[in-house]
């Protein structure tokens, strides 16, 4: 009888770790939030119910929007094409687990980890280093900003992710010798689409990422004036699909969501700007209950804060500067400064908007950051790269983890006490859910891929990109044509 060689065993499964990186992230960290989500909001009712109950999140509207068949239009100008973008794949997954709450939490959990293999593809493309990218996708997956987004009922994940496609499809651009070409343009502006119609501050960042991409290929007023014209023929479409189902819906209404105060040298506002953005995106500080609305509670981060918890940040970003002035020369003419001047104007963003609840726009910019981070990093030793990041890593778990089980805690007893109900099902429970899930999931992918679009996947990431972006644009003019003119009437 043939024994089992358990040191072998295990030094095969490394190696196919390695070799395929990119899917055991995305499994990975699937399981991660899919299994957190149930956790925190299957049975805890907290989230779904009520207002601004974690970091002025509003869960309780996304959640309305998932399981209703109507589209609210109180307070969704912030997001205006949401029905049309989301709801087909809100739909569909509702569909497939015969539960609303499950399929919301399985889509945030899937473009969660989708956006994490993102950056990974984008710093290893540009880097080549594979240990570098590595590092940066679990410093973005494990941090405190993806954590909560892709385990609530949110809409800035959904915008993490387009924004990282179009960084994804903009490198991919900008790193061959080939001109651009009509459907490039056509996909640009449908991502840019994207990004606007989930979350309109959002197109700053298309836009300047597109504008240093035409300069980069030195393309012509007329070439942007085509792009341009592709984003308002795809925003009116849009418009008219909303305006079928919502006669009354107010465009205009839209961009009352940019603020226009005095600037007033606030030194304070601007240091929490600051500590919003490089701390407490990437990990958790000491949380405290606030009255938020009238006698409404939720949890924040406190602004007092101890000096200990910003030093692991601050060498992160002592380390990334230091890399800023080895890079100099590369990062004129790079990707890196539009990412740069990206994140200067998220910075004044959150320095207008309430810096208190400036937590909720992370995601708008903490991807790009962590690729910026790589590009900095790419000059240090892969010595430096494993021993720096793996520490950064494992204090992100420590904080992060901690948060997480408090959070956990404090909705289970609001639920406890305010509904009458909590689970009584561990953790465990819920993971054995999601490998279910996943497992099945993956089976089904691997079907396809190998007996339907087996030829798709030997394409280059560019058409790639190209095709499953039409697809899912095709999908969404079908399904949100009919939701919005019968409603999901039945």
């Amino acid at each position: 009888m043939q024994k089992f060689d358990n040191k072998k065993l295990f030094i095969n499964f490394i190696d196919y770790i390695k070799k395929h990186s990119i899917l055991s992230l995305f499994f990975c960290f699937l399981i991660f939030y899919f299994t957190i989500g149930i956790y925190l909001c299957f049975f805890n009712d907290i989230i779904a119910t009520y207002w601004d109950i974690l970091f002025d999140s509003d869960s309780r509207l996304v959640y309305e929007i998932i399981k209703s068949n109507y589209y609210p239009l109180v307070n969704v100008f912030k997001h205006p094409f949401i029905v049309i973008i989301l709801k087909p794949f809100w739909l569909l997954f509702t569909a497939l687990f015969h539960s609303t709450r499950v399929g919301g939490l399985f889509l945030q959990a899937l473009l969660g980890s989708s956006t994490v293999c993102l950056v990974y593809s984008i710093v290893n493309k540009l880097t080549n280093r594979k240990n570098l990218a590595l590092c940066l996708a679990l410093i973005y997956g494990l941090s405190m900003s993806t954590i909560t987004f892709s385990v609530i009922y949110e809409l800035y994940i959904y915008t993490a992710f387009f924004n990282t496609l179009l960084l994804y499809y903009v490198l991919l651009l900008w790193k061959n010798d080939n001109p651009i070409k009509n459907i490039d343009y056509f996909i640009l502006s449908l991502l840019t689409v994207f990004n606007l119609g989930t979350t309109i501050i959002t197109f700053i960042t298309s836009f300047i990422l597109i504008i240093f991409l035409f300069i980069r290929k030195k393309q012509t007023i007329k070439n942007f004036l085509l792009f341009i014209f592709y984003v308002v023929i795809l925003y009116f479409l849009n418009l008219f699909i909303l305006k079928l189902g919502h006669p009354n819906y107010n465009v205009t209404k839209t961009f009352e969501v940019f603020p226009f105060y005095n600037f007033d040298y606030n030194l304070n506002r601007f240091l929490l700007a600051l500590k919003t953005t490089f701390i407490q995106s990437l990990y958790g500080l000491k949380l405290e209950e606030n009255i938020v609305h009238k006698s409404s509670k939720g949890i924040f981060f406190s602004e007092n804060q101890s000096s200990v918890l910003y030093i692991p940040s601050l060498f992160l970003f002592t380390a990334a500067f230091w890399g800023f002035i080895k890079n100099l020369k590369i990062l004129k003419s790079s990707i890196a400064l539009p990412i740069i001047l990206i994140v200067i104007i998220h910075i004044f963003e959150c320095y207008f908007y309430n810096t208190k609840f400036s937590f909720l726009f992370s995601q708008n910019i903490l991807p790009l950051l962590t690729v910026l981070i790589g590009i900095l990093y790419s000059k240090f030793s892969d010595k430096f790269i494993n021993i720096f990041c793996s520490l950064f890593i494992f204090w992100q778990c420590i904080i992060n983890f901690q948060i997480i089980a408090y959070i956990a805690k404090y909705v289970q007893l609001r639920s406890l006490v305010q509904l009458g109900f909590c689970s009584n099902y561990g953790l465990h429970v819920y993971l054995m859910y999601s490998l279910i899930s996943v497992l099945l999931l993956s089976i089904l992918v691997f079907i396809i891929k190998k007996n339907i679009l087996k030829d798709i996947w030997k394409l280059t990431p560019e058409n790639k990109i190209q095709i499953f972006t039409e697809l899912a644009f095709i999908y969404m003019i079908i399904v949100s044509i009919f939701y919005v003119i019968f409603q999901g009437r039945i």
